[in-house]
């Protein structure tokens, strides 16, 4: 069995969605795109600030909540790929105001 590692490409159009990351849980939804024939995409989540955000990744039917003490953590200024299903829901939430997060759906890590 083989199987081929590529790097993250993102697919279709408007396939970065964005948000202004304040210390209130918040969500953002993200668009489906892509081969579906698989259960997961992958997302490219890019933090664009000097502090923390913190994340949850749901099923578009789910409803995500953020916590600064127990969701992931997204340091400041640097991005990380997740895997998660078609259109996830992404909740963030930070100490403060200041940063942006940007999720790009796409595929490969």
């Amino acid at each position: 069995m083989s199987s081929d590692i590529t790097s993250f490409r993102p697919f279709g159009l408007n396939k970065t969605v964005n948000l202004a990351v304040t210390a209130s849980s918040q969500q953002l939804a993200t668009a489906t795109v892509g081969v579906q024939n698989f259960a997961y995409q992958q997302y490219l989540v890019t933090n664009i600030g000097s502090q923390t955000v913190f994340i949850e990744i749901a099923p578009n039917s789910g409803n995500p909540t953020a916590s600064t003490t127990t969701s992931i953590p997204i340091l400041g200024n640097t991005s990380q790929t997740f895997s998660g299903p078609h259109g996830a829901l992404f909740a963030a939430i930070a100490a403060g105001t200041g940063s942006t997060l940007y999720v790009t759906s796409g595929a490969g890590v």
